[in-house]
């Protein structure tokens, strides 16, 4: 077995937060899949974890009613599938999420020990879809054509924060893949980069 060696790069960490700027008037809070979909248990078809969706909502609540009393505008992204004719639903031309739904056995599910499903999650017209009402204000923005786990890929949200004059994006979101997987978070961080924003 091949050792790992881990090295502090806590210098690196704190001079680039000490270069971090966050100016209201160019930033945008970019909310993630926080829908029904993951976050409400009664119709969850990718549920987190009950006491994950609790503190979710408290924090994020806490978060978006300060950006907006800030003017910080809020962008809130959220997936929805179509239901093809013969087809299904657009998640089943997608090798990774036919072999999810494949997955039968509690222990190698998506959401160990809860239901889950990828074929029908967050279909088009289904209560999955609806944001989390708590969390959405008038005046928010809303994108409602994403396909992927890529919140930009065949979304406006770019052309948005443009229009915005957005410089800063500032994500959160209710899945682990943006809450805590690093790996995940990189193409993220790489694609906001070659857009130009500065992330958070």
């Amino acid at each position: 077995m091949s050792v790992v060696e881990i090295v502090d790069r806590s210098s690196m960490i704190a001079a680039l937060n000490a270069e971090l700027k966050i100016r209201p008037r160019e930033t945008a809070i970019v909310t993630v899949d926080m829908h029904r979909g993951h976050l409400d248990m009664s119709v969850a078809t990718m549920p987190t974890k009950p006491e994950d969706a609790s503190r979710v909502i408290g924090n994020a609540k806490e978060l978006l009613n300060y950006a907006r009393s800030m003017g910080i505008p809020i962008i809130h992204v959220k997936l929805v599938m179509r239901r093809l004719r013969n087809i299904g639903t657009e998640t089943n031309n997608v090798p990774f999420w036919q072999a999810l739904h494949k997955i039968n056995n509690e222990k190698d599910r998506l959401t160990p020990g809860r239901a889950s499903t990828a074929n029908e999650h967050n279909v088009e017209g289904s209560p999955g879809c609806d944001l989390i009402p708590e969390l959405y204000h008038e005046g928010d923005y809303v994108i409602d054509n994403k396909k992927r786990l890529d919140c930009f890929i065949g979304t406006d949200l770019d052309i948005l924060l443009k229009s915005l004059h957005v410089h800063t994006v500032c994500f959160m979101g209710s899945t682990r893949i943006l809450a805590s997987s690093t790996p995940h978070l990189l193409p993220l961080i790489l694609i906001t980069g070659l857009l130009c924003y500065q992330t958070v």
